[in-house]
């Protein structure tokens, strides 16, 4: 018997790109997880109340992560998708300054070589807010330089003691992301590892290819961040080479694509997809175009083509010599492992892409 005790940890792995920049990245500070395997049951009914046979339907997985560590780079790999640029967008917050007693009644903000955008002023003592005009002419009134990071005041507020809030750029340090309105169809992948320990007994998950689909980010009064990561499985597919017969058949609809990328016209779309349909079917021979349309993105369309012609033996257009090709289409088959047991789904015969 085997026991599991405390929240454990989780790893992240984008997977639908590779390169520089792409690794695990952990959940810090992990809370709770929560992981559902859950099946739809399909009834088999006579002219009896009771069912005369009960068998699975569809299934899903299902995950919920819990963690309190907030990390730029796994909000990027994971939920964005999204590769983040060195810099941040960062907050002044109830900065502390004192209007001069006689003129100029200027203030300049302490990051005014980086000023980005102004979040307002308040007296220090009372919190009182002023308000932000063109030209200053009475207290409690206030213009700025988004250009300078400069305030002027009235004659009326000589020396006041304010506190000033407001946004600014740090361009050498952190990281932050720009988030665009990217097309539909645009997901990440991830695979997730899983791990708790007890007395020197492990147990651990791991889930092929993930997408997430909801990040929050709550706060509240007088109590830590957590922030919640939902996500689910998919399915994976072992993308078989091209037989001879189909590269004879295909080879002239080869010979037509040009590029991969959004330029593509609705021929080369149709050639793609009719190419890697047919390699789908020698391991999956129920896959229709249909299905392949659905799978395929523009994030993944360029890595699926090439693994399925460089391992026919082609090399696509564009391709140096000698670079390998690399390409998962997500599943959900688990691997799972608790003390000397594991249990894995067999992979289908032919070329595994990793």
């Amino acid at each position: 018997m085997q026991l599991s005790f405390g929240a454990g940890a989780v790893w992240g792995e984008r997977t639908d790109v590779t390169g520089s920049g792409i690794g695990p990245r952990q959940f810090g500070v992990l809370q709770d997880i929560q992981i559902d395997f859950d099946w739809t049951d399909k009834e088999l009914y006579g002219q009896l109340q009771f069912p005369v046979a009960i068998a699975r339907g569809q299934g899903k997985i299902t995950g919920k992560a819990k963690f309190a560590q907030i990390l730029g780079l796994l909000y990027s790999d994971i939920f964005f998708g999204l590769t983040p640029a060195t810099g941040q967008f960062a907050v002044a917050q109830l900065e502390a300054a004192t209007v001069p007693a006689a003129t100029p009644y200027t203030v300049t903000a302490a990051n005014a070589a980086s000023y980005n955008d102004d979040l307002g002023v308040v007296y220090a003592g009372s919190g009182k807010r002023f308000n932000r005009v063109t030209t200053p002419s009475a207290a409690g009134q206030y213009s700025v330089s988004f250009s300078t990071g400069i305030y002027t005041f009235s004659s009326g507020d000589a020396s006041a003691a304010l506190s000033l809030s407001y946004t600014y750029n740090v361009a050498t340090s952190g990281s932050k992301i720009a988030l665009t309105n990217q097309l539909m169809g645009a997901t990440p992948t991830f695979k997730a590892t899983f791990y708790t320990t007890y007395n020197g007994s492990g147990t651990a998950l791991r889930l092929n290819a993930c997408t997430a689909n909801k990040l929050s980010f709550p706060t509240k009064v007088d109590t830590w961040t957590i922030s919640e990561l939902d996500f689910s499985g998919g399915q994976d597919w072992l993308v078989p080479p091209l037989t001879l017969g189909q590269l004879r058949r295909l080879m002239p609809k080869v010979r037509q694509l040009t590029e991969i990328g959004a330029s593509m016209g609705e021929p080369q779309i149709g050639v793609l997809v009719e190419i890697v349909a047919a390699a789908l079917q020698r391991n999956y021979p129920d896959v229709t175009v249909d299905t392949v349309e659905n799978l395929l993105d523009l994030g993944n369309a360029g890595a699926v083509l090439n693994a399925v012609l460089t391992g026919s033996g082609l090399k696509p257009r564009g391709t140096p010599v000698g670079e390998a090709a690399a390409v998962v289409i997500p599943r959900s088959s688990p691997e799972m492992a608790g003390g000397t047991y594991t249990a894995s789904s067999p992979p289908p015969v032919d070329t595994a892409i990793p």
